[in-house]
């Protein structure tokens, strides 16, 4: 393997899989099922990756632990980031009389504005 992710997450993952290694090599089963689920998108990947693989794997949630650099600290949430969806509308026209439109563009820059100002 090689390129930047394999020094930012090899750590955590090399601790993930020993976890694992360890928790096998007890000689009893764990209490509830144990999935190690891996995805490639990133540090700054988006929450849904974890939810697709959930969901096509037909999973569900139970205690769960992100594992990711972290310098061995175990932390809450990823990286302080909080996902939130935003819908900005806009409204098509014809360009014979664009003062019936509304530039969607236009709105978002006006969102980031005061999403800075906060």
């Amino acid at each position: 393997m090689w390129g930047r992710g394999t020094t930012e997450q090899m750590g955590a993952l090399a601790a993930a899989l020993e976890a694992v290694r360890v928790i096998c090599a007890a000689g009893k089963p764990p209490v509830r099922d144990l999935i190690l689920g891996t995805v490639v998108a990133g540090e700054m990947g988006c929450h849904d990756a974890v939810q697709h693989m959930m969901a096509a794997g037909d999973l569900s949630f139970g205690p769960t632990l992100l594992a990711v650099g972290t310098d061995n600290s175990v932390a809450l949430g990823n990286m302080g980031r909080v996902d939130v969806p935003v819908e900005i509308t806009g409204q098509a026209c014809q360009s014979s009389d664009p003062s019936k439109g509304r530039n969607a563009t236009t709105g978002g820059c006006q969102f980031l504005r005061l999403l800075h100002l906060a």
